[in-house]
């Protein structure tokens, strides 16, 4: 599987470079497609973990043992002693790493080393650590939509208000117009008939 990869990070696994900070040097490499090789000291205990777009881990599968999952990326993550290898895979797929784990790697730095038995406990109940676990670009990206959906609201608001007004005013015309309309009928035809009776007097007048 190698043969179509080429390495684009390793080096060794120790108290100064735990697999913490190996996970967080790969955050850093923009790899589409790419295969975390871990090997202990002594070369018994071997495993290779599935990273998507560097961010997010899709499968592990021990070398010599049949754990896979999170059950091998338990075992690989908590070595102390050994070396690492970091393939670039490019758009060639991760084959039978793709298990569909979807664990974002920020996760799982944000509980090392102490990782908890079941995946379901990854995250945990408490909604800080949830947050602390969000790639800091998606969380930047979560907040403009927030933001966006704040701002719509708000316009429809004022829209809301602006056309309650219009609607009020034009009531209050309405409502105006048709008190008034009877005193501008009573009116008019006060005026014609004013008209009417002064013409009818100028003739009786000049007869």
């Amino acid at each position: 599987m190698h043969d179509r990869a080429k390495i684009v990070k390793q080096g060794r696994i120790w108290a100064n470079q735990t697999t913490r900070e190996v996970l967080w040097q790969i955050m850093k490499t923009k790899v589409e497609n790419g295969v975390l090789l871990i090997t202990d000291d002594t070369k018994e205990i071997e495993g290779r973990i599935g990273i998507s777009g560097s961010t997010t881990i899709t499968g592990a599968h021990m070398k010599k043992s049949p754990e896979l999952g999170w059950n091998a990326l338990q075992i690989l993550l908590r070595f102390q002693q050994g070396t690492f290898q970091y393939f670039d895979y490019g758009a060639h797929g991760l084959g039978d790493l793709d298990q569909g784990l979807k664990i974002r790697l920020t996760q799982v730095i944000n509980v090392l080393p102490d990782l908890p038995m079941r995946i379901d406990q990854l995250a945990g109940p408490n909604t800080l650590n949830r947050i602390r676990a969000i790639d800091p670009a998606q969380l930047a990206e979560m907040k403009k939509v927030e933001e966006s959906k704040k701002k719509g609201e708000e316009t429809k608001r004022k829209d809301e208000e602006v056309h309650g007004i219009d609607q009020n005013v034009m009531q209050q015309i309405r409502e105006f117009e048709s008190k008034t309309m009877r005193y501008r009928a009573a009116a008019m035809w006060g005026t014609f008939v004013a008209i009417a009776l002064g013409a009818g007097a100028i003739v009786y007048f000049h007869r």
